[in-house]
Protein backbone atom coordinates (compact mmCIF):
# COMPACT_ATOMS: atom_id res chain seq x y z
CA UNK A 1 0.00 0.00 0.00
CA UNK A 2 2.74 2.47 0.92
CA UNK A 3 4.50 1.87 -2.39
CA UNK A 4 1.31 2.93 -4.21
CA UNK A 5 1.18 6.00 -1.97
CA UNK A 6 4.80 6.83 -2.81
CA UNK A 7 4.19 6.40 -6.55
CA UNK A 8 1.16 8.70 -6.52
CA UNK A 9 2.68 11.39 -4.30
CA UNK A 10 5.92 11.62 -6.31
CA UNK A 11 4.07 11.63 -9.64
CA UNK A 12 1.76 14.44 -8.52
CA UNK A 13 4.78 16.65 -7.78
CA UNK A 14 5.54 16.65 -11.50
CA UNK A 15 2.02 17.77 -12.49
CA UNK A 16 0.67 20.28 -9.96
CA UNK A 17 -3.09 20.69 -10.18
CA UNK A 18 -3.65 17.34 -11.91
CA UNK A 19 -5.56 14.51 -10.25
CA UNK A 20 -4.31 11.01 -9.53
CA UNK A 21 -7.20 8.88 -10.79
CA UNK A 22 -5.62 5.43 -10.56
CA UNK A 23 -2.51 3.42 -9.82
CA UNK A 24 -2.13 0.56 -12.29
CA UNK A 25 -0.01 -2.49 -13.15
CA UNK A 26 1.50 -2.63 -9.68
CA UNK A 27 3.91 -5.52 -9.14
CA UNK A 28 5.34 -6.38 -5.72
CA UNK A 29 8.78 -7.81 -6.44
CA UNK A 30 10.03 -8.34 -2.90
CA UNK A 31 9.51 -7.02 0.61
CA UNK A 32 11.54 -3.97 1.62
CA UNK A 33 12.79 -4.79 5.10
CA UNK A 34 14.42 -2.59 7.72
CA UNK A 35 17.15 -4.77 9.18
CA UNK A 36 17.92 -4.40 12.91
CA UNK A 37 15.39 -1.52 12.93
CA UNK A 38 17.92 0.69 11.17
CA UNK A 39 16.82 3.40 8.69
CA UNK A 40 17.18 2.87 4.94
CA UNK A 41 17.04 5.27 2.02
CA UNK A 42 14.25 4.47 -0.42
CA UNK A 43 14.38 5.80 -3.98
CA UNK A 44 11.17 6.41 -5.92
CA UNK A 45 11.38 7.31 -9.62
CA UNK A 46 8.57 8.56 -11.86
CA UNK A 47 8.81 9.08 -15.63
CA UNK A 48 5.88 10.98 -17.15
CA UNK A 49 4.70 10.11 -20.66
CA UNK A 50 1.55 10.52 -22.81
CA UNK A 51 -0.94 7.68 -23.10
CA UNK A 52 -1.86 6.95 -26.73
CA UNK A 53 -5.09 5.15 -25.78
CA UNK A 54 -6.26 7.96 -23.46
CA UNK A 55 -4.92 11.24 -24.92
CA UNK A 56 -6.45 13.35 -22.15
CA UNK A 57 -4.37 11.52 -19.52
CA UNK A 58 -0.70 11.39 -18.64
CA UNK A 59 0.90 8.37 -16.99
CA UNK A 60 3.96 8.05 -14.80
CA UNK A 61 6.03 4.87 -14.89
CA UNK A 62 7.30 4.36 -11.34
CA UNK A 63 9.77 2.19 -9.47
CA UNK A 64 10.64 1.82 -5.79
CA UNK A 65 14.13 0.64 -4.93
CA UNK A 66 16.65 0.60 -2.11
CA UNK A 67 20.35 -0.14 -1.68
CA UNK A 68 22.03 -2.29 0.94
CA UNK A 69 25.70 -3.04 1.54
CA UNK A 70 26.12 -6.72 2.33
CA UNK A 71 28.90 -8.08 4.58
CA UNK A 72 32.17 -8.55 2.70
CA UNK A 73 31.12 -6.37 -0.24
CA UNK A 74 32.17 -2.82 -1.03
CA UNK A 75 29.52 -2.05 -3.65
CA UNK A 76 25.93 -1.58 -2.45
CA UNK A 77 23.35 -4.00 -3.80
CA UNK A 78 20.41 -2.21 -5.42
CA UNK A 79 17.05 -3.99 -5.40
CA UNK A 80 13.85 -2.91 -7.13
CA UNK A 81 11.06 -3.81 -4.72
CA UNK A 82 8.08 -2.70 -6.77
CA UNK A 83 6.88 -0.89 -9.84
CA UNK A 84 3.66 0.52 -11.20
CA UNK A 85 1.98 3.17 -13.32
CA UNK A 86 0.17 6.26 -12.01
CA UNK A 87 -2.57 7.74 -14.19
CA UNK A 88 -3.16 11.48 -13.89
CA UNK A 89 -5.96 13.54 -15.38
CA UNK A 90 -6.85 17.23 -15.46
CA UNK A 91 -10.20 16.32 -13.83
CA UNK A 92 -11.19 13.71 -11.24
CA UNK A 93 -13.15 10.65 -12.36
CA UNK A 94 -16.85 10.30 -11.69
CA UNK A 95 -17.81 7.39 -9.46
CA UNK A 96 -19.65 4.48 -11.10
CA UNK A 97 -23.06 3.48 -9.82
CA UNK A 98 -23.47 0.28 -7.84
CA UNK A 99 -26.03 -1.40 -5.63
CA UNK A 100 -25.79 -0.75 -1.91
CA UNK A 101 -23.58 -3.22 -0.02
CA UNK A 102 -25.39 -6.11 1.61
CA UNK A 103 -26.30 -6.12 5.27
CA UNK A 104 -24.10 -7.82 7.82
CA UNK A 105 -24.64 -11.58 7.93
CA UNK A 106 -25.64 -13.40 11.10
CA UNK A 107 -22.26 -15.16 11.13
CA UNK A 108 -19.20 -12.90 10.94
CA UNK A 109 -15.62 -12.59 12.12
CA UNK A 110 -14.85 -9.92 14.72
CA UNK A 111 -11.79 -7.68 14.73
CA UNK A 112 -10.34 -9.72 17.59
CA UNK A 113 -10.66 -12.92 15.56
CA UNK A 114 -9.32 -11.32 12.38
CA UNK A 115 -6.19 -9.95 14.05
CA UNK A 116 -5.45 -13.19 15.80
CA UNK A 117 -4.64 -14.30 12.21
CA UNK A 118 -3.31 -11.10 10.66
CA UNK A 119 -0.10 -9.38 11.79
CA UNK A 120 -0.99 -5.70 11.30
CA UNK A 121 -0.31 -2.99 13.87
CA UNK A 122 -3.02 -0.79 15.35
CA UNK A 123 -3.10 1.83 12.56
CA UNK A 124 -3.72 -0.83 9.91
CA UNK A 125 -6.20 -3.03 11.71
CA UNK A 126 -8.73 -1.66 9.26
CA UNK A 127 -11.39 -4.39 9.54
CA UNK A 128 -14.10 -4.05 12.14
CA UNK A 129 -15.71 -7.29 10.93
CA UNK A 130 -15.96 -9.48 7.83
CA UNK A 131 -18.57 -11.93 6.55
CA UNK A 132 -19.64 -13.96 3.54
CA UNK A 133 -22.45 -12.44 1.44
CA UNK A 134 -25.21 -14.47 -0.19
CA UNK A 135 -23.59 -14.09 -3.62
CA UNK A 136 -20.34 -15.63 -2.36
CA UNK A 137 -18.32 -12.43 -2.09
CA UNK A 138 -16.65 -11.31 1.14
CA UNK A 139 -17.76 -8.09 2.82
CA UNK A 140 -15.50 -6.19 5.20
CA UNK A 141 -16.61 -3.24 7.34
CA UNK A 142 -14.06 -0.48 7.92
CA UNK A 143 -13.11 0.22 11.54
CA UNK A 144 -14.11 3.72 12.65
CA UNK A 145 -11.80 4.10 15.66
CA UNK A 146 -8.35 3.80 14.11
CA UNK A 147 -5.35 5.80 15.33
CA UNK A 148 -3.84 8.36 12.89
CA UNK A 149 -2.44 7.01 9.64
CA UNK A 150 0.28 9.66 9.38
CA UNK A 151 1.69 12.82 10.93
CA UNK A 152 0.58 15.57 10.61
CA UNK A 153 -2.87 14.04 10.61
CA UNK A 154 -4.42 16.84 8.51
CA UNK A 155 -1.96 16.37 5.62
CA UNK A 156 -4.00 15.14 2.64
CA UNK A 157 -3.30 11.82 0.92
CA UNK A 158 -4.17 11.20 -2.71
CA UNK A 159 -5.24 7.56 -2.92
CA UNK A 160 -6.65 6.46 0.46
CA UNK A 161 -4.04 3.88 1.55
CA UNK A 162 -6.14 2.37 4.33
CA UNK A 163 -9.01 1.89 1.90
CA UNK A 164 -6.68 -0.08 -0.38
CA UNK A 165 -5.60 -2.04 2.68
CA UNK A 166 -9.27 -2.72 3.41
CA UNK A 167 -9.45 -4.41 0.00
CA UNK A 168 -6.30 -6.44 0.62
CA UNK A 169 -7.48 -7.69 3.99
CA UNK A 170 -11.08 -8.41 2.97
CA UNK A 171 -9.87 -10.39 -0.05
CA UNK A 172 -7.34 -12.14 2.19
CA UNK A 173 -10.05 -13.25 4.60
CA UNK A 174 -12.09 -14.58 1.68
CA UNK A 175 -9.14 -16.52 0.26
CA UNK A 176 -8.03 -17.93 3.60
CA UNK A 177 -11.57 -18.96 4.51
CA UNK A 178 -12.35 -20.55 1.16
CA UNK A 179 -9.02 -22.21 0.36
CA UNK A 180 -7.04 -22.12 3.60
CA UNK A 181 -4.30 -20.13 1.85
CA UNK A 182 -2.04 -17.71 3.70
CA UNK A 183 -1.04 -15.22 1.00
CA UNK A 184 0.47 -11.77 0.42
CA UNK A 185 -0.13 -9.15 -2.31
CA UNK A 186 1.56 -9.86 -5.64
CA UNK A 187 -0.14 -7.68 -8.27
CA UNK A 188 -2.77 -4.96 -8.54
CA UNK A 189 -4.18 -4.37 -12.00
CA UNK A 190 -5.73 -1.04 -10.97
CA UNK A 191 -6.67 0.95 -7.88
CA UNK A 192 -9.10 3.67 -8.93
CA UNK A 193 -10.16 6.55 -6.70
CA UNK A 194 -13.12 8.81 -7.37
CA UNK A 195 -12.53 12.32 -6.10
CA UNK A 196 -10.52 12.55 -2.88
CA UNK A 197 -11.07 9.34 -0.89
CA UNK A 198 -11.79 9.81 2.80
CA UNK A 199 -12.35 7.44 5.69
CA UNK A 200 -15.81 8.66 6.68
CA UNK A 201 -19.30 7.43 5.87
CA UNK A 202 -19.63 3.86 7.22
CA UNK A 203 -17.29 2.33 4.64
CA UNK A 204 -17.67 -1.24 3.41
CA UNK A 205 -15.53 -3.28 1.00
CA UNK A 206 -17.00 -6.06 -1.15
CA UNK A 207 -14.32 -8.44 -2.47
CA UNK A 208 -15.33 -10.84 -5.23
CA UNK A 209 -12.98 -13.51 -6.63
CA UNK A 210 -13.00 -13.77 -10.44
CA UNK A 211 -11.00 -15.66 -13.06
CA UNK A 212 -8.86 -12.52 -13.38
CA UNK A 213 -8.14 -11.97 -9.69
CA UNK A 214 -10.16 -10.19 -7.03
CA UNK A 215 -12.41 -7.25 -7.80
CA UNK A 216 -13.05 -5.04 -4.77
CA UNK A 217 -15.46 -2.17 -4.36
CA UNK A 218 -15.27 0.34 -1.48
CA UNK A 219 -18.59 2.07 -0.78
CA UNK A 220 -20.19 4.29 1.81
CA UNK A 221 -23.31 3.05 3.53
CA UNK A 222 -25.53 4.94 1.08
CA UNK A 223 -23.97 3.04 -1.85
CA UNK A 224 -21.62 5.79 -3.10
CA UNK A 225 -18.52 4.22 -4.63
CA UNK A 226 -15.30 5.66 -3.17
CA UNK A 227 -12.69 3.42 -4.80
CA UNK A 228 -12.32 0.23 -6.81
CA UNK A 229 -9.57 -2.40 -7.09
CA UNK A 230 -9.33 -4.78 -10.03
CA UNK A 231 -7.14 -7.74 -10.97
CA UNK A 232 -5.73 -8.17 -7.51
CA UNK A 233 -3.55 -11.29 -7.24
CA UNK A 234 -1.83 -12.83 -4.24
CA UNK A 235 1.08 -15.20 -3.76
CA UNK A 236 0.87 -18.05 -1.25
CA UNK A 237 3.42 -17.92 1.58
CA UNK A 238 5.33 -21.05 2.68
CA UNK A 239 3.72 -20.81 6.12
CA UNK A 240 0.30 -22.52 6.20
CA UNK A 241 -2.41 -21.41 8.59
CA UNK A 242 -2.49 -23.30 11.89
CA UNK A 243 -5.35 -25.78 12.00
CA UNK A 244 -7.33 -23.84 14.62
CA UNK A 245 -7.15 -20.58 12.63
CA UNK A 246 -8.06 -22.35 9.37
CA UNK A 247 -11.09 -23.91 11.04
CA UNK A 248 -12.17 -20.55 12.49
CA UNK A 249 -12.07 -18.82 9.13
CA UNK A 250 -13.64 -21.70 7.22
CA UNK A 251 -16.52 -21.81 9.67
CA UNK A 252 -17.58 -18.30 8.64
CA UNK A 253 -16.04 -17.64 5.22
CA UNK A 254 -16.20 -20.99 3.40
CA UNK A 255 -18.99 -21.27 0.85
Amino acid sequence: VLSMVAFSEVSSLLLPGWHVVSVEHVDYLGALKFFRDEPRTITVTALIRPDAEHPDDLVAECTLSAERTLPGQDTPQRTVHGNGVVRLSASPRSAPEAAKPGRKAKSSLSAEQIYSVYFHGDAYQVLDSVWRAKDGSAVGRFADDLPPNHVPVDAPLLIGPRLAELCFQTAGMEEMGREGKNALPLHVGSWEVFGTPSEDGALVCTARPTDDGFECLVQRGNGTVVARMRQYWTVVTPNPLPDDQAALLAGVMAK
